[in-house]
């Protein structure tokens, strides 16, 4: 089977990471896997198998071309990248490029299959939400992250499929020191939506009585959103203790030092970072955006799940970990257990299924 993924951008973010890890499962099971993404004005920063191929969506004169010509110029390329490869599935990621594999198939008999990775509840732009909503209903299936999404839909999109995020590391079996340390990750331009601003304030009001301890912030970001966080650690009087750490190129590791992780996220639409930490063995804390992030984790049993976005709750929960060292050592062992569920395996075989069915029809 020849399988192309057509995606923006691999330089970083949950979409591309999935595609990373499903990409390689699905080589090593024999099948022919190209990636047509931005090559030319963006790093690959994931590792992927050498058979695996790369296609050029993007051309050098694609910046210098007036914005109303960019789409034109993506769909010409993903047709030629189409033409050439003669794939039996295009899956589109994200909105936009679904869009892009959409208009490119146009006469060529390709299934494409629309594969989105954000909340369906999520407010976006509205070109966004009209093609999410609207142009979806064109492609052979629709994957979306969450059962939680599946009933917000209802009968919207009629042939969704809940396909969750596989796990991208191996579950942690060994021993580590973990060090006194909160972690979030996320990017730092979108830090209003994962929350940034409520985990510092909560921060803010335990901090004092745990001086050796530190909060620490792993993303990319511009500049000058990092400085809105330092503000806001100032503000809450947590400028010592906030770290941002910037891009980590190895964050399972880090995640197997660290001893606790929250995801503030005030929208998350599966949450592949609460479950890689789990993975690792942190104790993990989360908001559970309308049941999604239940779907990963047990409250109590493999974490803790909050059912708001309260910032007192949020402090509350963190207190209670940094506290009791037994706890944490519970959930962190629970945790790897329960994301056993997600392994690149099991969710690849999903995939596969998905794949039979729509070539087939």
């Amino acid at each position: 089977m020849k399988i192309v993924f057509c995606i923006d951008s691999f330089a970083d973010g949950g979409a591309a990471r999935v595609v990373s890890s499903v990409s390689r499962e699905l080589y090593k099971r024999g099948e022919q896997v190209y990636i047509a993404t931005n090559t030319i004005h963006r790093k690959i920063s994931y590792d992927i198998e050498e058979g695996i191929s790369f296609c050029p969506l993007y051309s050098e004169k694609h910046y210098r071309c007036p914005s109303v010509f960019r789409i034109w110029l993506l769909v010409r390329n993903a047709r030629r990248i189409m033409k050439q490869v003669k794939p039996d599935v295009v899956v589109g990621v994200h909105p936009i490029m679904f869009v892009v594999c959409w208009l490119s198939s146009w006469g060529l008999s390709i299934p494409i299959i629309a594969s989105d990775h954000t909340s369906f509840a999520r407010r976006l732009p509205w070109y966004m939400t009209f093609i999410r909503f609207h142009l979806y209903c064109y492609a052979q299936a629709v994957t979306i992250l969450s059962q939680a999404d599946a009933d917000f839909l209802d009968r919207r999109l009629p042939k969704k499929k809940v396909l969750p995020n596989p796990l991208s590391y191996p579950i942690f079996k060994g021993n580590s020191v973990r060090r006194k340390n909160i972690l979030a990750v996320g990017r730092l331009n979108v830090w209003k939506v994962k929350g940034f601003d409520l985990l510092i304030e909560a921060w803010g009001k335990i901090a004092a009585d745990y001086p050796d301890w530190q909060l620490e912030i792993a993303g990319t970001g511009d500049e000058q959103k990092a400085e809105e966080l330092r503000q806001l650690a100032i503000k809450y009087k947590v400028a010592e203790s906030v770290k941002l750490l910037g891009y980590c190129s190895n964050l399972k590791k880090l995640m197997q030092e660290t001893s606790i992780f929250v995801l503030s996220s005030r929208v998350e639409g599966f949450g592949l970072v609460l479950l890689e930490a789990m993975s690792q063995g942190c104790a993990c804390i989360s908001f559970d955006d309308q049941g999604r992030q239940g779907e990963i984790m047990t409250h109590n049993q493999s974490g803790i799940l909050l059912p708001g976005m309260s910032v007192e709750q949020l402090a509350v929960a963190m207190r209670q970990l940094i506290g009791n060292e037994d706890l944490r050592k519970r959930l962190s062992e629970e945790a790897k257990t329960e994301a056993e569920r997600f392994s690149v395996q099991k969710i690849v075989d999903r995939w596969e299924e998905l794949f039979a069915n729509v070539i087939k029809t």
